[in-house]
């Protein structure tokens, strides 16, 4: 999607305004979307494990339990 924005923009009349503004405010955008995207990624993946241990420690709580 960007970076046929950006192809288009190359190819108006208008080229050099045009480009500069478009892919800083397109360069923008993208970098706050992948913090963002990277941000969710972490969070899922501290969640996930957390689950996982919490489920390990709770299973050996379990079998500590019937011996």
């Amino acid at each position: 999607m960007y970076m046929l924005c950006w192809m288009r923009c190359q190819t108006t009349h208008s080229r050099h305004i045009r480009t500069a503004t478009h892919t800083s405010i397109g360069f923008f955008v993208s970098s706050i979307w992948t913090a963002l995207w990277m941000s969710i990624v972490n969070i899922f993946e501290n969640l996930l494990f957390f689950m996982l241990v919490r489920s390990f420690f709770h299973r050996i709580r379990q079998l500590r339990a019937t011996i």
